[in-house]
């Protein structure tokens, strides 16, 4: 519902207008309520003189055509009210009848902002656009150029004034927005996805012209990243390499000149490895600045590969215990901020400051390792090698792997190119093992088509555990873990969960009590005695887990409590997958190594194979370190696949 101000003569009015959002909005009950007074006095014989009237009438009319109406309305007066609407189209195609060339303009000017897209609705369906002239309908979008979003979803209107509007989008350089965010920003920005359409007189040639002229006349970044980015969009306005360039080289002169004069929000990290620290590790956290010290003692001590290896793992936390990549993006760590405010292009791998930061500390981590470790004439490289040629022959008799890491002499360039083609030969060598049970160079090299990431299989039949897209499920989710729950109460932590987990809570504590009582009825909750508690605590703890790392390892579940994950792919909350890696990391790989999926990918595979990489050696320096992260957490990924598969094998 609507609350309005208006102006009559020296007076302020206030009052209230229904207006319909959607059959699960939360104002329908009280638009209902107000609804009610409405349908028991109308009278079809009454002259409407408002247009703002009028509109009323038909959003009530939108409440009952959808089906929503108030609990406490028996069957006879939900169809006696339902008739009654009915015959509100009477009232709103006359008054929609009246509407010409003398009046429109006039009208207009006097629809509330919350009944723009009633209004564009109404002359639309009732044909309004017989009466009015296209000079007529340009001086309406010369007043309202507001309204232009809410006409495009119109398409009777838009073919027929498609040259009125093509000449406001040229004229009106900021429209182009309007653009951008149909063909390419993503839901996740926040902007209305109504179906829009453009009219065939704004040619492809016209838009591209708009877009580079507002490439050239933007204030800020966020569209010009969103154009930089939209390479692999295809759509019917896809844009050219050229002004996909000249929108990043904006981009970044902009950033430039600004961060001259401003101040951005900083990420201090610091990693250094100390001689004289007796502690393994400290980490220090204030404030966005994180800085981690590693004791040099224990590197020292313990130069044996297996263990250096290792420390990747318990060291650094490239992987969790479970073999889980910790470097990936996590929805969860996306603030407030980054979630809703900006434009993304669809597509988009989000990252986000604590992306950004784990990103810049894996980054120190390697370079200082692989420092440390030259002081010991120990390769990093040389270590990899080990694992695939020595390690995986003694502890599994797996025979055969070829690796054929960068020489010491190579530039960085010949390194990337190098280690670039290795990831993918070792990924497909792994694949045929799993298909096979042994690796036959001959056979593999049988066939040279590039494999997906996705498609590398796991030697377990059920390797990881996922949150299905239920909506019963995401709701669970979202009530129980998210901020955003719609969950509260006086004393409340970051989320329901951690509430609970707190302190102990009454069911009154908390609003509204409806959610709770779904919760209850889906076997979340329950009261015991006067408290909430789990009804599972052991269900609960899988969703957690699923909800802050998107993925559950099958293996924990299956000696933890096999029941739960049984009873919860009963319900559809979750599905299982059997891949090499999982779903996030198969996601984190294809944004750091091609365009496949993700409009903002680094795209460093393609680069390196069609030699469109630049020539900075000091980028190459920073690719090649990304690069052999990525081998490294593909090695721990493939000993954690054997030894699961091992340990399940001994068990049976």
């Amino acid at each position: 519902m609507a609350i309005l101000d208006w102006k009559d003569g020296d007076n302020t009015v206030k009052t209230r207008r229904i207006k319909f959002y959607s059959a699960g909005d939360w104002s329908c009950k009280d638009s209902l309520i107000e609804a009610e007074k409405i349908l028991d006095s109308f009278d079809l014989q009454f002259e409407y003189a408002d247009i703002n009237d009028v509109l009323e009438l038909y959003n009530i009319q939108l409440f009952f055509r959808e089906g929503v109406y108030l609990c406490e309305w028996n069957m006879e007066k939900r169809t006696q009210y339902r008739s009654l609407t009915e015959q509100f189209s009477k009232v709103i195609g006359k008054f929609a009848s009246q509407l010409c060339d003398d009046n429109i303009i006039e009208h207009v000017c006097k629809v509330i902002n919350e009944y723009t897209d009633s209004f564009w609705d109404v002359f639309e369906n009732y044909k309004v656009y017989k009466h009015i002239s296209k000079q007529t309908f340009a001086k309406i979008l010369k007043i309202k150029k507001e309204h232009i979003s809410v006409i495009l979803t119109h398409p009777k209107t838009v073919e027929l004034y498609g040259m009125k509007i093509a000449e406001l989008f040229k004229q009106n350089i900021g429209l182009t927005k309007l653009l951008l965010n149909w063909y390419w920003a993503d839901r996740f920005s926040g902007i209305e996805r109504r179906l829009m359409f453009f009219p065939k007189q704004l040619t492809i040639k016209d838009r591209l012209e708009i877009v580079s002229k507002f490439i050239e006349e933007s204030v800020g970044t966020e569209y010009l990243d969103l154009i930089a980015n939209s390479h692999n969009i295809k759509n019917e306005l896809e844009i050219p390499d050229k002004i996909r360039l000249q929108a990043r080289r904006k981009s970044e002169d902009w950033k430039q000149e600004y961060f001259k004069t401003h101040e951005g929000i900083s990420y201090n990290t610091t990693v250094q490895f100390n001689e004289q620290q007796k502690e393994t590790i400290e980490i220090k956290n204030e404030g966005g600045r994180c800085d981690i010290s590693y004791g040099t003692q224990f590197i020292r001590e313990n130069l044996d590969y297996p263990t250096l290896l290792n420390n990747i793992i318990y060291l650094f936390e490239y992987t969790d215990l479970f073999g889980r990549c910790q470097l990936v993006h996590k929805h969860y760590q996306l603030g407030i901020l980054e979630r809703t405010l900006g434009v993304h292009v669809k597509n988009e791998y989000y990252t986000g400051g604590a992306f950004e930061q784990r990103q810049a500390i894996a980054d120190m981590q390697l370079m200082g390792y692989i420092n440390i470790l030259k002081q010991y004439d120990i390769d990093l490289e040389n270590i990899i090698t080990w694992f695939y040629k020595d390690y995986l022959q003694h502890e599994f008799n797996i025979q055969g792997f070829e690796l054929h890491m960068p020489s010491k002499q190579s530039t960085y360039l010949e390194k990337c190119r190098t280690i670039c083609a290795e990831i993918e030969s070792i990924l497909k060598q792994y694949k045929y093992f799993v298909e096979n049970g042994i690796i036959d160079q001959d056979l593999i090299s049988m066939n040279s088509t590039p494999i997906s990431i996705k498609d590398i299989p796991s030697l377990n039949a059920t390797k990881y555990i996922y949150s299905s897209e239920s909506s019963e499920i995401l709701r669970i989710m979202k009530s129980v873990f998210s901020d955003q729950s719609i969950i509260y109460s006086e004393d409340m932590r970051d989320n329901f969960y951690l509430t609970m987990r707190d302190k102990s809570c009454e069911k009154y504590e908390f609003e509204p009590q409806s959610e709770l009582d779904w919760l209850i009825q889906h076997d979340i909750l329950e009261v015991r005695g006067k408290y909430l508690v789990w009804k599972s605590s052991d269900m609960v703890t899988l969703l957690q887990d699923l909800f802050y790392n998107e993925v559950s390892p099958y293996i924990l579940w299956k000696y933890k409590s096999i029941t739960v994950t049984h009873e919860a792919f009963k319900r559809g909350w979750i599905r299982f997958g059997n891949s090499l890696l999982s779903e996030p990391e198969q996601d984190y790989f294809n944004y750091i190594l091609n365009r496949k999926n993700f409009g903002n990918s680094l795209d460093l595979r393609n680069l390196y194979l069609h030699g469109t990489q630049g020539h900075d050696e000091k980028k190459h320096e920073h690719h090649y370190y990304k690069f052999l992260e990525l081998l490294i957490v593909i090695t721990i990924k493939i000993n954690d696949d054997l030894c699961v598969y091992e340990e399940n094998s001994e068990n049976i």
